[in-house]
């Protein structure tokens, strides 16, 4: 089978981005060779990546570690445009100088082939899971799934945060469906790597199909009961600051790797017209580190003084999608409750830490 050395890479390097999953073997990499045509696929039980490569070679299947066949293949792509793999043996495949195991498993595959696909924008699709998947999460009480509302509302929700994100355009999904975190974390990742935005979608009883440049990626459709996000949403706020994502984040991850906290707290005093306080506590009340954050505007309609604690981690996950923009902050009033991050279709929500 003789393969080009930097599709192949590309194939592999997209294949890697898959999270454990719920396949005990996901580290492993197929292909299956019919009429010269092979096909290589990639799982983890939630997702899968299928595409093609015209290679030549003799019908047959092969399992092997995809870490070592992308290593390989990088090796040898350095000085050639291809790589050729043969079979030595039953348990061994010589891919240019390289020796490589094979494991004697084979996996059928999930994405359908016949399913109806429709011209779309893959780009508003990953744009609005790389706003919302931060907030998907397995806990005791929730998982790690993010649901799609009538086509174009998307949320993800655990225990302690929520983020919604907003389409222009809605898709042909049912009112309601759901998919893995594990589905929509590779599809963001795999459209980094091939920086593509147009595709196609289709819905099948099973899976969510996806086909962006010559990859076609199946999402497995979860079952899961939609959360009554709606309720969860802070109707009214009684302080809105408004501040560069940027600066917050550069501040949020000063204190972190200074003080090597987990939580921090946000100060915003209605005397002060420029600046917000962002600081850490060690558990015994010692001050931390300081920071004075600029904002552009404040919005206290009471005038009172609010502090907060909260997940630095968690803040910095619902302002990382939207590092270059200018967000609002909100704060409901109430005395734990939440921190609010809006910005045009997007919104997150972290529940506020109670620190003794």
């Amino acid at each position: 089978m003789k393969f080009n050395a930097k599709e192949l890479a590309e194939t592999l390097a997209i294949m890697s981005k898959m999270d454990k999953g719920v396949y005990y073997r996901s580290n492993l990499v197929f292909l299956r060779t019919q009429n010269g045509i092979t096909e290589v696929l990639g799982t983890n039980g939630l997702v899968e990546v299928v595409t093609e490569f015209n290679t030549g070679g003799d019908d047959g299947k092969i399992a092997v570690d995809r870490k070592t066949l992308l290593e390989a293949v990088k090796q040898i792509g350095k000085g050639n445009e291809s790589v050729t793999v043969y079979r030595e043996d039953d348990h061994t495949i010589r891919v240019g100088g390289f020796k490589l195991k094979t494991e004697p498993i084979d996996v059928d595959r999930l994405t359908p082939g016949d399913v109806a696909m429709q011209r779309v924008s893959v780009g508003e699709l990953v744009e609005a899971f790389a706003h919302v998947v931060h907030a998907a999460k397995e806990t005791y009480s929730s998982r790690d799934v993010i649901h799609i509302v009538n086509g174009r509302t998307f949320y993800a929700c655990d225990n302690y945060r929520l983020a919604k994100y907003e389409i222009e355009t809605a898709y042909g999904f049912p009112e309601e469906i759901c998919v893995s975190g594990s589905a929509a974390r590779l599809l963001v990742e795999a459209a980094k790597i091939l920086k593509e935005t147009a595709g196609e979608i289709g819905i099948a009883d099973e899976m969510i199909v996806v086909r962006i440049g010559r990859y076609m990626i199946g999402m497995k459709r979860e079952e899961c009961a939609l959360p009554a996000f709606e309720s969860l949403l802070v109707r009214e706020h009684k302080t809105v600051i408004y501040v560069k994502a940027k600066d917050m984040i550069n501040a949020l991850k000063q204190i972190k790797r200074v003080d090597k906290v987990k939580f921090a707290h946000i100060e915003i005093d209605p005397a002060n017209t420029r600046f917000m306080k962002l600081f850490s506590r060690d558990i015994d009340g010692t001050p931390g580190s300081l920071i004075h954050v600029p904002f552009v505007m404040l919005d206290n309609r009471e005038n009172d003084r609010v502090e907060k604690a909260f997940n630095i981690q968690y803040l910095l996950d619902a302002l990382s999608p939207v590092e270059k923009e200018l967000v609002a902050i909100c704060d409901p009033g109430e005395e734990d409750g939440w921190i609010d991050i809006i910005w045009n279709r997007y919104r997150a929500m972290i529940m506020a830490a109670v620190l003794m």
